[in-house]
């Protein structure tokens, strides 16, 4: 129980200054509208609360509304990189879900995923601002555990 603990408490930690943070850099393809979204971001993100240091990441977002993330806040052996969705909801304004596996122990034990839900709106074509997400640990059969689901304002 105390190992599900931590890995919640951590995993909600790192990903909650994740989607409460500014871009502050970025690459990506130029566009408007529905394509603005489009293409591979190098950011550096910063927690909005100063509850961890700034870190790496890395997502793209395809033309056919996949995306793939990774970053260093994560050890490469506690959490795969995020797989997901993303949609264009107006106004350069983009909506996106994706799943991380988490492991844990001295086997690297599956013990659930990670489910990332949040709002993009992009400011130019290399900067965006994260909206309110929701964080959810789930089980590894696909439950929410209970009292891990996250609000980030």
């Amino acid at each position: 129980m105390k190992s599900k603990f931590a890995m919640a408490s951590t995993a909600l930690v790192i990903v909650v200054a994740l989607l409460a943070a500014t871009v502050n850099q970025s690459q990506a393809a130029k566009g408007v509208g529905s394509k603005g979204l489009e293409g591979s971001w190098d950011i550096r993100l910063t927690s909005a609360s100063n509850s961890i240091p700034p870190f790496d990441e890395f997502i793209t977002f395809t033309s056919g509304g996949g995306m793939v993330e990774t970053n260093n806040a994560f050890p490469p052996a506690a959490a795969s990189p995020g797989h997901g969705t993303w949609e264009f909801a107006g106004d350069q304004t983009y909506r996106f879900t994706f799943y991380k596996l988490l492991f844990l122990g001295p086997q690297g034990q599956f013990t659930g995923r990670l489910r990332v839900r949040g709002t993009i709106v992009v400011n130019g074509p290399n900067s965006w601002t994260g909206l309110p997400a929701t964080v959810d640990l789930l089980d590894p059969a696909g439950n929410v555990i209970p009292n891990t689901t996250d609000f980030v304002s």
